[in-house]
């Protein structure tokens, strides 16, 4: 120990070095996770809202919700504690304007989530800003659209759906 204490001693510099770079790399590490906790939560955030004592999924979704296509058909359920969702994923046009002078395709599009539920269901989002849904074409955007050009209403085009 003597001689570790003395060695330290004459080479201040080096042992300071190694100090931060191993602080260094446990914030990085400290970091990572925390980002990593971060991507991992907000995927089952919007699940987790939903206070919902069970989901039900087809038994080809390999638990996963966004695998999973049920028909109302298929489906007996009690409408007063239950609501059916229906699930999308699509693109959208890109309006703002770095899509527009940008020469890279992907840019140009959106990635949407869609999401249809029954009016009175409490998996319905609240409305914050303008009116509430009356008709079946209507939708409650999110506010994170507008980053994409899209104001308050506009119509937004699904090319995979049509409409």
């Amino acid at each position: 120990m003597f001689l570790a204490l003395k060695e330290m001693r004459h080479a201040k510099g080096r042992y300071a070095m190694i100090i931060a770079v191993v602080a260094l790399v446990s914030y990085l590490v400290y970091f990572l996770t925390g980002l990593a906790w971060g991507l991992s939560n907000s995927f089952t955030q919007t699940v987790t809202n939903w206070n919902a004592s069970s989901i039900t999924l087809n038994q080809d979704a390999n638990l996963n919700i966004m695998g999973s296509r049920l028909n109302e058909d298929d489906l007996t359920y009690d409408e007063q504690s239950t609501s059916p969702i229906a699930v999308a994923a699509t693109s959208i046009p890109n309006h703002s304007q770095e899509a527009e002078n940008s020469d890279n395709q992907a840019s140009k599009l959106a990635n949407v989530f869609f999401f249809g539920s029954n009016l009175d269901a409490f998996t319905m989002p609240q409305v914050v800003e303008g009116k509430a849904i009356s008709t079946a074409d209507e939708a409650i955007a999110d506010p994170e659209l507008e980053s994409f050009g899209y104001q308050l209403g506009d119509m937004i085009e699904v090319p995979t759906l049509d409409k």
